[in-house]
């Protein structure tokens, strides 16, 4: 493929492999263990010169991080070198892990959706096809609910609390009979002509969860998880409200609907039963800071919060 011109972006790189992909010759084994010659990381390689400097992207840590007792790879700063093949899959990798964009404080972030290290682990030491198309069907519905709430509200706390409590996922999980799944999203930006990362959110989702035990009193736990699901849905009335906190048109509730959602994660993710009583008093609170307003809309959203709360204590 030497005669293929590439103007060296992600976007134009992924193209041309798709177009050329019937003309592209690969080696038959490719081996994805590391070996360190010297001051270099080499990735399906005898020699650094056999291959090529992994991209800007996957320079984690500035080339640092790797830890032994017994060696001083720790302050030293290593050159990560992959085969071309090796290059392929990792970028192949990033492509299928996008999640979606957003364009926060003049700035546009991207996020992409892993698996953690210890799940990669996992799939790779037990070698189970079945294992790693269960493991991958649950991680590609995490991605479809980070998408859709993304673009309405990017909030970090939010964003994990979703995936928590998901009744899709969970109901995913128990079907594929996995425990766990345990996954990381990554925050990237483009910084000059290269890419930054800017935040690691790991995202671990339960089958079995403080929320789950917490919830167990409640009559109907199944119709609790599915109206509270509706209540966060994107186009829903609390992260509605959210999405004006940093505009001039901000809410006279967004506020207590802050602090309503920071209650809710508590209740989310460590099972705090606390949590729920204060999202419950908070949303409260913004129900009477706008039922008697002299605003048609204002009402209205009054009425929304009101119709959360009786469903949710329905159930």
């Amino acid at each position: 493929m030497t005669d293929i011109k590439s103007r060296k972006t992600y976007n134009d790189l992924l193209k041309l492999l798709k177009e050329n992909a019937d003309r592209i010759n690969s080696k038959e084994n490719i081996d994805l263990s590391i070996k360190i010659a010297k001051k270099d990381v080499l990735m399906d390689l005898n020699d650094k010169k056999e291959g090529i400097s992994a991209p800007q992207l996957f320079k984690v840590d500035r080339y640092t991080g790797l830890s032994s007792l017994d060696m001083d790879y720790t302050p030293q700063q290593l050159t990560l070198y992959f085969s071309k093949e090796t290059a392929l899959i990792a970028l192949l990798g990033i492509y299928s892990s996008y999640v979606s964009s957003a364009r926060q404080q003049q700035q546009n972030y991207h996020y992409l959706l892993f698996f953690s290290p210890d799940e990669i682990v996992k799939m790779l030491a037990e070698g189970n096809r079945d294992l790693i198309e269960s493991m991958f069907i649950v991680k590609e519905e995490a991605s479809n609910e980070l998408r859709s709430i993304i673009g309405k509200y990017p909030m970090n706390e939010l964003m994990i609390m979703e995936i928590s409590m998901s009744v899709k996922l969970q109901t995913l999980l128990s079907e594929h009979n996995l425990d766990k799944i345990s996954l990381i999203l990554f925050k990237v930006a483009t910084e000059g002509h290269t890419y930054k990362i800017y935040e690691q959110i790991p995202i671990t989702v339960v089958t079995e969860s403080p929320f789950r035990r917490a919830i167990r009193g409640f009559r109907d736990q199944e119709k609790f998880l599915s109206n509270l699901a509706e209540a966060l849905s994107p186009n829903g009335a609390i992260l509605t409200a959210l999405s004006t906190l940093n505009k001039k048109n901000k809410y006279a509730e967004a506020d207590n609907i802050l602090k309503a959602v920071q209650s809710l994660y508590r209740f989310v993710i460590i099972g705090d039963v606390q949590g729920w009583f204060g999202f419950n008093r908070e949303l409260m609170n913004a129900y009477s800071k706008l039922v008697n307003s002299s605003k048609h809309t204002e009402r209205k959203r009054a009425e929304r919060y009101k119709g959360i709360l009786a469903k949710l204590g329905y159930a």
